[in-house]
């Protein structure tokens, strides 16, 4: 494929995705999302994934778009590299762009291989802004990661990053001060997350939930989204206000943990684990409040979903604050577990007078349909 060529605007664009896992998690929502709003004649998506089932793998048949499962490299390195060097000699001709989407810069090889097999646009977008992985393995990660973040821009001709925070943590110095990289919003069909008071009246009764003040989190459970502090905190609070319930929504190992804390704490009737769900806009609107404490995030996707439906938030002082778009968001300290109670308390006590959000986030820029025509213009430029 020759380097120089633009691309024609009548002629398809292909471009192959790398970075989506097996979990339906922030990253894999916002990659949805702009491939699904631009998914058609003029754009076709193939994804390239390190894991033996893909997210989303349903949504991604019904675009038409190819799946191809490599081994990880953790898994069996030999067997990795050898698998995807023949992927990308046997492929990368038919690709323009390749999207690499990622939280940690531990691999290169996807954009190495990209590069010398000829995909002239190589984007790597960067989704997080830290590694708490203190393990042997999370140190060789995290080694990787600062070595190869020297040189990423001499292998990608594009350095995106979800928020300027997750910029500092991917990019070298140059390229930070000369500001050589674009901030692309975590963006989302706005239009899903309208807040509706039937929707949720219907949902509260589903749920058994009428008279209940419901405190509400979306994550993976995993010890970086700190749910095991937020139920520190809700148990704290519920002995103020017993009709508090607490909803968790997601999936991940550290569950069976996190259901022997509440037993611990003695809240377990309160605290309800609702799994992985496909309805998370309408389970939004069944929440009077949204917490969301993570140790780290890229940006924090779910606290967007969660302003442009009403919510008020209470979000870790860890997650960038440029995440904040309404006036009902509080950062506290994750050191605090009393900090965390009083502030949920203060937020009930002012009551809900709840609006939607979407103008909001429209203003801010995260409104999808806006910003799939911006990256389908930088695509093509």
């Amino acid at each position: 494929m020759n380097q120089n060529r633009g691309q024609p605007d009548n002629q398809p664009l292909r471009i192959l995705v790398v970075g989506m896992t097996n979990l339906v998690g922030g990253l894999e929502s916002f990659v949805m999302n702009y491939c699904e709003q631009l998914s058609g004649d003029s754009i076709h998506f193939d994804f390239l994934c390190r894991f033996p089932e893909c997210s989303f793998k349903d949504r991604i048949a019904k675009m038409g778009g190819q799946i191809y499962p490599i081994t990880r490299r953790s898994k069996n390195p030999f067997k990795f590299y050898r698998q995807i060097h023949r992927f990308f000699k046997e492929h990368a001709a038919a690709y323009d762009v390749i999207w690499d989407n990622e939280c940690m810069m531990n691999d290169m090889t996807p954009l190495l291989l990209a590069k010398r097999f000829g995909i002239p646009r190589r984007i790597y977008h960067s989704h997080n802004a830290d590694n708490v992985d203190r393990s042997l393995k999370g140190c060789i990660q995290g080694w990787l990661h600062q070595y190869h973040r020297k040189s990423v821009d001499k292998v990608a001709t594009d350095l995106w990053a979800c928020s300027q925070q997750a910029a500092r943590w991917a990019f070298p110095k140059t390229v930070l001060e000369n500001q050589a990289y674009r901030i692309i919003p975590n963006a989302i069909p706005v239009e899903k997350y309208r807040y509706h008071a039937q929707v949720r009246d219907a949902y509260r009764r589903q749920l058994g939930l009428e008279h209940a003040y419901v405190i509400g989190h979306v994550g993976h459970l995993h010890k970086v989204k700190n749910q095991g502090f937020l139920l520190d905190a809700f148990a704290t609070f519920h002995q103020q206000y017993p009709d508090a319930v607490l909803l968790l929504v997601g999936e991940g190992p550290d569950r069976p943990v996190l259901e022997q804390r509440a037993q611990t704490l003695k809240i377990a009737k309160a605290v309800h684990f609702l799994g992985s769900r496909s309805d998370v806009p309408q389970l939004l609107q069944a929440m009077d409040l949204f917490a969301m404490p993570s140790q780290f995030e890229g940006l924090g996707i779910a606290a967007v979903e969660a302003q442009t439906s009403g919510l008020p938030c209470i979000l870790s002082d860890r997650i960038p604050q440029e995440v904040r778009f309404r006036d009902k968001v509080a950062f506290v300290s994750i050191h605090s577990v009393q900090g965390w109670s009083d502030a949920m308390a203060h937020l009930r006590e002012q009551g809900s007078n709840r609006t939607d959000g979407c103008e909001s986030a429209r203003a801010a820029g995260y409104d999808i349909q806006a910003e799939a025509i911006h990256i389908k213009e930088l695509w093509r430029s």
